[in-house]
Formats: structure tokens, sequence, C-alpha cells
């Protein structure tokens, strides 16, 4: 997660953060949500145009033993089901473990 925000926001802001994260393992995502996500999962658009094929650095999937066939995960992110996402949310993040990084000028004028 990221957020940009104002230096006299940074406490609210990191509270939103770990409130969010909290509700979210402890009540999780509902099948809407999932469903409107995987449809957001999105290079889809980006690929349909050569500008990010260019961008992608030489040997990129080369190096990782990898086809462009391997995009084809966003079908299955597309796929899964609440119930799966939920486990895995709750299987892979802790809130209690949240580091949080913050940078800027937060000196006072």
């Amino acid at each position: 997660m990221s957020s940009t925000f104002a230096p006299q926001n940074r406490d609210r802001v990191e509270r939103a953060i770990r409130e969010e994260l909290e509700r979210a393992v402890r009540t999780g995502f509902t099948a809407s949500e999932v469903e409107k996500a995987g449809n957001r999962c999105s290079r889809r658009g980006a690929w349909a145009h050569a500008g990010p094929l260019a961008r992608q650095p030489p040997g990129t999937y080369l190096f990782a033993k990898r086809t462009f066939a391997w995009t084809s995960f966003e079908s299955k992110i597309a796929a899964l089901t609440a119930d799966q996402v939920n486990a895995a949310l709750r299987r892979h993040i802790d809130p209690a473990r949240l580091s949080v990084v913050v940078a800027g000028d937060f000196k006072k004028p």
C-alpha cells in the first residue's frame, strides 16, 4: 500500500491504513469486490499497446525462464473466488507485523 499525504496528516493516514488492513483480514472481501478487482487487474489494456512491451527490459523474461504466456496469470487472478482470496490474505498478512516507511520533508516550515 502507499499513500501521499500532507505532513500534518501522517498519523491519521497511518491509522487509517492499519484499520483497513485489520478490517480486510477480519471480515474479508465480498465476491463482488473480488470480481471487480479481478476485472481491473490490469495490464490487459496495456498489453494492447506497444509501449509496455517496448519498456520491458531486454532479457527479463529470458532470465526468469518465462515466455509471454506467463502473463496469463491475469486470467488466473480473475478466476479466484472470494474464499480463495480471503484464505490467502489471512495466511500471508498479519496486520501486527505491518512495517511503515515514510519519506519526505517533515520539518515544520
